[in-house]
């Protein structure tokens, strides 16, 4: 087995940092790379969550909650939405339409989302600049992505094609903490 682990331990070591977002590029890995790839990301999973991710379902078999990379916890929620902000260090997501897994990265030059709100993208850039996110801090700013979209950048807005609804029938409660 240590001459496997190692091998596949290589293998994802040499593939490039944005596959994660890549979901055509991710589909085209052999299974064994995927596991790895969502281990990796999900170092507690189980088998069973690890092959829900892999093929972008939600891990039924999980509890509550389930820790993505970058202390970002997500857990399913019955919340009013009519009690939370989107400016808020928590983001609340319709679960149905959130393309799991999730991943979390800073911007990168010409990012694009649909804010809540907004009939069209707009760019990162001038989201944080209209949101007044010091011109410092931007870069280093989490934004929380699923496997089509960015859905939430923490403390500024959610992806309008993403948020809660009156139809919606499952919420995913995200919450940030960065240390």
């Amino acid at each position: 087995m240590g001459e496997e682990d190692r091998y596949l331990d290589d293998a994802i070591a040499h593939l490039r940092d944005d596959l994660v977002r890549d979901r055509v590029a991710f589909a085209k890995l052999p299974p064994a790379l995927q596991r790895r790839l969502v281990r990796r990301l999900v170092p507690d999973a189980g088998f069973l969550e690890v092959e829900a991710l892999r093929r972008g379902e939600p891990p039924a078999s999980t509890p509550r909650a389930a820790q993505v990379p970058a202390h970002l916890a997500v857990t399913t929620c019955a919340c009013d939405p009519a009690t939370f902000k989107a400016r808020d260090q928590v983001g609340h997501l319709d679960g149905d339409l959130v393309q799991l897994p999730l991943l979390v990265a800073t911007r990168h030059p010409g990012d694009r989302m649909r804010p809540l709100g907004q009939k069209t993208p707009k760019r990162l850039q001038d989201i944080l600049v209209d949101a007044h996110v010091p011109r410092h801090l931007r870069d280093s700013l989490p934004v929380v992505s699923d496997r089509e979209e960015i859905v939430w950048i923490p403390g500024v807005t959610v992806a309008d094609g993403k948020r809660v609804t009156s139809a919606t029938r499952r919420q995913l409660h995200l919450e940030i903490d960065r240390r």
